[in-house]
């Protein structure tokens, strides 16, 4: 198990069904690293 690269997730955001739910996500996963903020990357979320 890993955590996709930027690349494989704009791939996967070209289909209809998974673009919402991929944009949705990336901006709760951006949101909890700010609010924890510049931690070390071990401690952010993926």
């Amino acid at each position: 198990m890993r955590f996709l690269t930027d690349e494989e997730t704009a791939r996967l955001k070209q289909f209809r069904l998974l673009h919402d739910y991929l944009e949705e996500k990336q901006l709760e996963v951006d949101q909890a690293n700010k609010n924890l903020g510049g931690l070390e990357p071990a401690n952010r979320r993926g």
